[in-house]
C-alpha cells in the first residue's frame, strides 16, 4: 500500500526543485517531471504517487512534442516544390527548378562543411562561430542563386529567388544547431509559421502576380520569417572563417570530398541536360526528385534519431526489412496517387499530370530505391571512414553522371528517368552493403548525443 508524502515533506522537495531549476517551479512541472526527489518513507519514493500518473505524462508530453516537430520540419520542407510541382506548367516549372537547385546545392555544402564536422568533433559549443559560417554559405548561394536566376527568368524573379535562397539557407543551417541542442524554441515555431505563411502568401498573390512571382514572394517572405525565429545571425569575420576551417579541416576535407562528387551528379546533370531536352522535359525530369517529397517528410526530420544509434543497430536483419518494407510502401502509395491522378486528369496542365500521365510505375520504383538508400546513407555519413566514403560514392556518381546523359541521348526523356532508377537502386545495395562492413569495424568515436 502507498503512503502520502507529508505536506512539510512536499514543501522541502519543492524548494530542492527550486534550486535545481534555479527558477519559479509550479505544481503541474511537478506533475509532469516524474521523480524529482525522494521522501523520508521508503515506500513512498515518487512525486507521481501523490499527482498521479506523472511519468506517463512526461512521456505523453515529449511523444506529442516530436510529432510536431516532424510534422512542422515536413511541412515547412515540402510546401515550396510542393507548391510549385501541383501549380505550374512544366515550362515555368522547369525554370524554378534551375533556381531551386542552388538551395539543394548549398544545404549539401552546409552539411559537408559546417554541421556534420560539428557533429563529428563532439563539441557543445561555437554558436556564434556556427552562426558565422551560415551567414557566409547563405551570402555565397544567394549570389549564385542570382545569377543563375538571371539566366532563365526575369530580373525581379531572379532577385526574389536569390535573397529566398539566401534565407532558406541560413535558416536550414541554424535548424540543424537548434535541433542539435535540443532548442525546440528555435525549431517548432519557425517551422510552422514558415510553411503557413509561405502557403498563405501564395494563394494571396497567385491571381494578381502570376504564378511563378507568388511563388517566389512566397518562398522569399516565409524564409524571412523563420530566419527571425532561429539562431540570431552573426556578423562573419575572415578570421572566424580561417579558423573555422582551421578547427574543422579534417572532418570537411573527407566530407566534402565525399560529397561534391555527389553534388556532381546531382546538380551539373540537370544543366548539362537543357543542352538534350527541352524546358518542359527537364521539368518532368526535375519532378522526380519532388516527387521524392515522402522521403524527406520521413527522414529528414529523423534524421538526428536515425544516426544516433551504431551501424550494427541498423544493419540488423530486421530492420533492414523493415527499412525496405517501408521503402516499398512508400512507393506503392506514390504510384497509385500518381495513376489516379492520370486517371481522373487531376490538375491537367501541371507539372505533376504530366509526370503521373507516362511514368507513374517507374516514379514508385525509383522512390521506394531511393528511400532506402537515404536511410543507410544518412548512417555511413557519420561512421564510415573517408576511403569507403569516397569509393563507393565515386562509382555511383559516374553512374548518375554518364547514365541519364546516354539515357536522354538515346531514348529522350524516358531513358534519362529510367536511367535515374536504375541508378538509384544500385546506390541503395552498395550503401546498405558498405554499413554492413563498417558495422564489423570499431569505432574510432561516438556521434554527438544529441546529434542531428
Amino acid at each position: 500500500m502507498t503512503c502520502r508524502p507529508k505536506a512539510s515533506e512536499l514543501i522541502k522537495l519543492v524548494g530542492s526543485v527550486k534550486r535545481k531549476f534555479r527558477g519559479t517551479v509550479w505544481p503541474w512541472r511537478i506533475v509532469m517531471t516524474g521523480r524529482l526527489g525522494t521522501s523520508t518513507c521508503h515506500r513512498c519514493l515518487d512525486v507521481k504517487d501523490f499527482f498521479g500518473q506523472g511519468q506517463a505524462m512526461t512521456i505523453l508530453r515529449k511523444r506529442l512534442g516530436l510529432v510536431f516537430e516532424f510534422g512542422a520540419s515536413a511541412a515547412n520542407s515540402v510546401v515550396v516544390q510542393g507548391i510549385g510541382i501541383l501549380a505550374l506548367p512544366p515550362a515555368l516549372y522547369g525554370r524554378f527548378s534551375l533556381v531551386y537547385l542552388v538551395y539543394g546545392f548549398s544545404l549539401s555544402v552546409g552539411l559537408s562543411v559546417i554541421c556534420e564536422p560539428w557533429v563529428r568533433s563532439n563539441r557543445h559549443d561555437g554558436e556564434k562561430h556556427f552562426a558565422q559560417m551560415s551567414v557566409v554559405l547563405a551570402f555565397v548561394f544567394g549570389l549564385l542563386a542570382a545569377l543563375v536566376g538571371n539566366i532563365y527568368l526575369s530580373v525581379d524573379q531572379a532577385v526574389l529567388l536569390a535573397v529566398a535562397v539566401a534565407f532558406a539557407s541560413y535558416r536550414a543551417q541554424a535548424r540543424y544547431f537548434a535541433a542539435a541542442m535540443r532548442d525546440i524554441r528555435h525549431v517548432l515555431p519557425a517551422d510552422a509559421v514558415s510553411a503557413v505563411l509561405t502557403l498563405a502568401v501564395w494563394l494571396i498573390l497567385k491571381s494578381a502576380t502570376g504564378g511563378l512571382t507568388a511563388l517566389c514572394v512566397a518562398w522569399l517572405v516565409g524564409s524571412a520569417l523563420a530566419v527571425a525565429l532561429s539562431l540570431r545571425p552573426a556578423v562573419p569575420s575572415l578570421s572566424a572563417v580561417r579558423s573555422w576551417f582551421k578547427t574543422y579541416w579534417h572532418s570537411i576535407r573527407v566530407l566534402w570530398a565525399e560529397s561534391s562528387v555527389l553534388d556532381l551528379a546531382t546538380y551539373a546533370v540537370p544543366y548539362s541536360l537543357t543542352f538534350t531536352l527541352e524546358i518542359s522535359q527537364l521539368a518532368v525530369y526535375l519532378a522526380a526528385s519532388s516527387l521524392l517529397i515522402p522521403v524527406r517528410l520521413i527522414l529528414v526530420p529523423m534524421r538526428p534519431l536515425v544516426i544516433r544509434h551504431k551501424p550494427a543497430w541498423h544493419i540488423h536483419p530486421i530492420r533492414v526489412a523493415a527499412v525496405v518494407a517501408l521503402g516499398a510502401a512508400l512507393g506503392l502509395f506514390m504510384w497509385g496517387c500518381l495513376a489516379y491522378i492520370a486517371h481522373l486528369h487531376i490538375l491537367s496542365g501541371s507539372t505533376i499530370h504530366e509526370l503521373a500521365t507516362a511514368f507513374a510505375g517507374t516514379i514508385g520504383v525509383y522512390i521506394a530505391a531511393n528511400f532506402i538508400s537515404t536511410y543507410y546513407y544518412y548512417v555511413a555519413r557519420v561512421f564510415a571512414g573517408s576511403n569507403g566514403l569516397l569509393i563507393r560514392r565515386v562509382a555511383i556518381s559516374l553512374l548518375a553522371i554518364a547514365l541519364p546523359l546516354v539515357g536522354a541521348g538515346v531514348l529522350g526523356l524516358p531513358g534519362a528517368i529510367w536511367a535515374r532508377v536504375i541508378v538509384a537502386a544500385i546506390d541503395a545495395a552498395t550503401v546498405i552493403w558498405l554499413v554492413h562492413l563498417v558495422s564489423h569495424i570499431p569505432l574510432r568515436q561516438e556521434p554527438l548525443s544529441p546529434s542531428p
